[in-house]
């Protein structure tokens, strides 16, 4: 794991194609529109736990935070920014983390593919999560973050 990930607290300051983002997923218009306004005050927070490659993040939302405890490359389960259980793998190459979910219940249980991918870039956090559109066009929304602390 790269050290400048490790020990510092971050704030969204800035975004990209949100909107399109969630066109791209099929959201409908309203739904986005109620999304919107609650996605917009990201964190990340990351910690080394032990010496033994356990890792503890933390990423809030306006509508709270979620934890996890995780080793690289090894799945947890846990509840996801839906509020139902997802499989979550961390894993980390060329300067890049990845968190990649699994949806395990609901409507999308089975789907694979929302996989965000956190890298530096300019001094500034950056969360990149893609999605391809009906066209077959890939939609990114970029999240920007700076250092608090």
């Amino acid at each position: 794991m790269c050290d400048q990930f490790v020990g510092g607290e971050y704030q969204q300051d800035g975004a990209e194609n949100l909107n399109e983002y969630f066109s791209a997923k099929g959201v409908p218009w309203l739904v986005r529109k109620l999304i919107g306004g609650k996605m917009s005050n990201h964190s990340f927070h990351l910690i080394k736990v032990n010496d033994e490659g356990t890792y503890k993040i933390a990423l809030g939302t306006a509508n709270g935070k979620l934890e996890y405890e995780f080793k690289l490359d090894n799945p947890i389960t846990a509840t996801g920014y839906d509020g139902k259980k997802h499989k979550i793998t961390f894993s980390f190459a060329d300067g890049t983390l990845v968190e990649k979910h699994e949806h395990l219940e609901g409507d999308r249980k089975g789907e694979d593919n929302d996989i965000t991918e956190w890298k530096f870039n300019d001094g500034k956090l950056v969360a990149e999560t893609a999605a391809i559109d009906k066209d077959g066009v890939t939609v990114t929304w970029k999240k920007f973050f700076k250092k608090i602390n």
